[in-house]
């Protein structure tokens, strides 16, 4: 589950073993980083709700690029140089060029 070329030493076999997740006793959730491992005769649950949860992973990783393209945006505005008539007013004007989110 590691996805390791060679054998995993003896603490890092126990530390994915110890997210163990089971409510009946023919049935085991493993679940990783890099995989996850479902063993029973019933999961059709608990592989849904791990795609939702990769669903909501890959929305919050897009809402985090947008947000730190806005952020690099932002501050370009803000750094930028301005002439000495400019640098009497606000920043508003500028900050209304940023694209919103």
């Amino acid at each position: 589950m590691r996805a390791e070329p060679g054998p995993l030493s003896d603490e890092e076999v126990h530390d994915a073993l110890s997210m163990r997740c089971a409510y009946v006793r023919d049935e085991v959730v493993l679940i990783d980083w890099f995989a996850a491992l479902l063993v029973g005769d019933d999961m059709e649950d608990e592989r849904l709700v791990l795609e939702l949860k990769i669903a909501e992973l890959l929305e919050l990783r897009a809402l985090d690029e947008q947000l730190d393209r806005g952020i690099d945006a932002a501050y370009a505005v803000l750094t930028r140089k301005r002439n000495w008539i400019a640098s009497l007013s606000t920043r508003a004007a500028d900050l209304s060029l940023v694209p919103p989110l």
